[in-house]
């Protein structure tokens, strides 16, 4: 997918791998390295480590406009007894911020899907949790 944005200079495409990268560098940042780690379509982590711009993870990332909206939703499985709330935040502003570097002016939601927790084993989960980020205008 690339997102098309009009401009006074032209249309500027953004792909997704752009994004994906954003995302990774995102679950990478302290706090959040080996609390969270993507996951390929279904919530599925498997044997290797995996990277969002790893073809198979890359289709778990859903980035779009709607209502003049970007929105970017991706999966994830979180470390047991990691707040659920403080590290999706911080993953979602570090995005928020990055994102804003190339498009300013654009209201952003951010859903991180938790597909799972894992401890000794993977337990699923279906908890979503969605920010919303106004434009800088």
């Amino acid at each position: 997918m690339i997102l098309m944005k009009e401009t006074d200079l032209g249309m500027i495409a953004i792909s997704k791998n752009v994004f994906a990268e954003i995302v990774e560098a995102a679950l990478n940042q302290p706090g959040c390295a080996g609390v969270i780690w993507p996951t390929a379509r279904g919530g599925n982590l498997l044997d290797r480590v995996l990277h969002f711009t790893d073809p198979e993870v890359m289709k778990s990332i859903r980035v779009y406009s709607e209502e003049g909206t970007v929105k970017i939703e991706f999966s994830v499985i979180m470390k047991f007894g990691a707040s659920i709330r403080a590290v999706t935040r911080k993953v979602s502003d570090y995005i928020c911020e990055r994102v804003r570097e190339f498009l300013p002016e654009e209201p952003i939601q951010i859903t991180v899907d938790i597909a799972g927790v894992r401890s000794k084993q993977v337990a699923r989960r279906n908890t979503k949790t969605v920010y919303r980020y106004e434009s800088d205008r």
